[in-house]
């Protein structure tokens, strides 16, 4: 079983100050993008609402939080499909990012994938050590749609090992405009697996870089 213990002695605390610079470009680079991009559609997102509303006096609600899914979807749908998101697949990075922001603006749209690119292209613009990774769930106990989801880390270890993230360092920054979280990794990634319901007993995690630039 991965070992995502955040109770763990390779994630000794460093003290805040020596990580704060790089926290306040990270937390400043969300809130520019949450106000470049208001009311992004994403259906990833509603599905995580659903999942999180089984077993609840709000269950009744999942029905029509389907329907807005699909909706949803549809756009996400429809931005990944667009022409031009193909014809700038093996551009520049400078190209590429231009073009997903205009489409992601077209649509209205974009899962944690697309506004991860972003972001990650955001900070490396910003001199940060920047990289994307995304997790998939693994032995599912309940049915879920969302089971992968990915963010960008700033300042990994050089010598992590991405499967173990007690070992991406205690400088390690979670930055996450999907969900709108930032801050130090193993805090950050606590609250993702709790978000995603994750059974740490029963299910497994499979981390791997995933990189736009």
């Amino acid at each position: 079983m991965l070992n995502t213990s955040i109770n763990s002695q390779n994630n000794a605390h460093l003290p805040f100050q020596s990580i704060k610079p790089t926290l306040r470009i990270c937390d400043q680079a969300v809130r520019e993008f949450k106000q470049e991009f208001p009311a992004l559609k994403s259906n990833t997102a509603i599905e995580l609402k659903i999942l999180n509303l089984y077993g609840t006096q709000n269950e009744y609600l999942i029905p029509k939080l389907r329907q807005v899914r699909h909706k949803f979807d549809e756009q996400v749908t429809s931005l990944r499909f667009d022409r031009e998101f193909f014809e700038t697949a093996l551009c520049s990075p400078s190209l590429k990012f231009k073009t997903l922001k205009k489409l992601v603006k077209k649509y209205q749209a974009g899962n944690c994938g697309e506004q991860a690119d972003i972001m990650q292209y955001e900070l490396l613009q910003k001199g940060l050590k920047a990289k994307q990774i995304s997790f998939c769930i693994k032995n599912q106990t309940i049915p879920r749609k969302c089971n992968d989801h990915v963010f960008v880390v700033v300042d990994l270890a050089e010598k992590a090992k991405i499967n173990k993230p007690e070992t991406w360092g205690t400088k390690a920054i979670i930055v996450d405009p999907w969900s709108g979280l930032v801050g130090k990794a193993h805090d950050v990634l606590k609250e993702i697996m709790k978000n995603f319901r994750f059974n740490e007993k029963k299910e497994k995690l499979d981390f791997k870089i995933d990189n736009f630039c």
